[in-house]
């Protein structure tokens, strides 16, 4: 029964002035109850008897007359309650203090509310204009005007003046002026009003200027914010030094020991980043132009540039998509390595779209340089598959980058002729007539 009473709404007599009184209470869904009946909602209330102690009760904000639990005593030594608070913007140190964000929102709410019901009253009061009799009528209370009543009598509407001001446009003034106060741009109808054929009357400039001003007070709100979670940080800190002797922390999907004497030296802890790091389309574009800005210097590490814009745009497109450049360098080359024990066979390797034509021609080049500075013998066979094989890396290297490929042409034109020469040297010696292998397509 108690369950039942405390869970969702609760449960009691609703036809009861008490229940009546505590429903008009329940302001908030999730703070003073819930819409869930599965749901129960309960609040800790911290109460401090003296210095050195304090009193946690767990109450229902529905029954707050009987504790859940037995009320027990804070397990912390660090003389302050265990949470902090996260305000939208630094007042006084009251909770209460005035000029606030809520106080001054109230009056531009009251305002456009008392505007808006006028023009409510207004637009009633002219559709249904008060009618003028012209002769006495005693009782005027037997008198409805309706459609289609027929009145006994000739009647004349009291023709009514025009409105003093403006509605929709005294609304839209205080609506420009609470943007300005709080400094949160309200991009409904702004300063058109309700006229579409009315130009705006800011110009490009003066929204610019806004933008910044406006960024600018969201920034401050945000180092608000952080100061906020310093404080948790820190507090956090004091309560797993106290509790936990020997801490484990997680980094790089791996648990780690703090160092010895490590946990008295820690002073403050503050959260990384910027106050701006909330806004992450605005932190893309930050790295998408400082990628443009230092493309190419010596001084800054590139392959960190190109993981920021990844890890911005999404979550965990560095580790699927990231690759070093010196990996894929000798993933080319072990690839290539691998395919020339076949090419000395004979045999005819396809090439593979995937395939850097620079560096798998560049490891062909480099194979048949040594062979021919140890003077390694290289058969007719394989040097023609090689030959092959390289002709067809050539071509793709042609298309993406002429002149490089030239150039390794001149040097393998070089290696070829030598390769020639000995080649028939060896068919001399055995008695055999010389075949030289031309250099292709090379």
């Amino acid at each position: 029964d108690f369950i039942k009473r405390i869970s969702g709404s609760g449960s009691g007599d609703e036809n009861s002035d008490e229940d009546i009184l505590v429903r008009a209470q329940k302001t908030c869904d999730g703070v003073t109850h819930s819409s869930n009946d599965d749901t129960i909602v309960l609040w800790e209330v911290y109460e401090r008897e003296s210095k050195k102690k304090t009193t946690v009760h767990t109450i229902s904000p529905l029954l707050p007359s009987e504790d859940v639990r037995e009320p027990f005593d804070l397990p912390y030594d660090i003389k302050k309650h265990p949470f902090v608070d996260f305000p939208f913007e630094k007042m006084g140190k009251s909770y209460y203090s005035a000029r606030g964000v809520a106080e001054l929102g109230a009056s531009f709410q009251s305002y456009l509310a008392k505007t808006w019901n006028g023009k409510s009253d207004a637009m009633d009061l002219w559709n249904n204009p008060p009618l003028s009799a012209q002769k006495d009528v005693p009782i005027t209370q037997n008198i409805r005007v309706q459609p289609g009543t027929i009145i006994p009598f000739p009647v004349a509407p009291i023709s009514l003046a025009a409105p003093p001001i403006d509605w929709d446009q005294e609304m839209s003034n205080t609506r420009t002026l609470a943007e300005q106060v709080f400094a949160v741009p309200d991009f409904a109808m702004g300063e058109k009003g309700f006229d579409p054929k009315k130009k705006p009357d800011r110009t490009a400039t003066e929204t610019q200027y806004i933008a910044t001003i406006t960024n600018m007070v969201l920034d401050a709100r945000s180092q608000t914010w952080r100061r906020s979670l310093f404080k948790l940080y820190r507090l956090s800190w004091e309560i797993l030094k106290e509790k936990d002797n020997d801490p484990a922390y997680l980094r790089s999907s791996s648990f780690a020991e703090l160092p010895d004497g490590v946990q008295e030296k820690v002073r403050s802890l503050r959260p990384s980043g910027s106050a701006g790091q909330w806004n992450r389309t605005a932190r893309l574009q930050n790295a998408i132009r400082r990628k443009m800005m230092f493309q190419g210097s010596p001084f800054v590490k590139q392959n960190e540039l190109d993981k920021m814009c990844l890890e911005l745009d999404e979550a965990g497109l560095v580790e699927r998509m990231y690759q070093d450049p010196g990996i894929e360098q000798e993933q080319q080359t072990s690839a290539q390595m691998m395919e020339i024990p076949a090419l000395l066979e004979g045999m005819p390797v396809a090439t593979n779209e995937k395939d850097d034509p620079f560096l798998h021609a560049g490891v062909i080049l480099q194979f048949l340089t040594n062979a021919a500075t140890k003077q390694q013998q290289v058969s007719p066979e394989a040097h023609q598959s090689m030959i092959a094989h390289l002709n067809a890396h050539v071509e793709k290297a042609r298309a993406a980058n002429p002149k490089q490929i030239n150039k390794m042409l001149a040097d393998f034109q070089k290696i070829n002729d030598h390769i020639n020469q000995q080649q028939a040297a060896m068919a001399v010696a055995q008695g055999m007539r010389p075949e030289l292998t031309p250099a292709g397509g090379m």
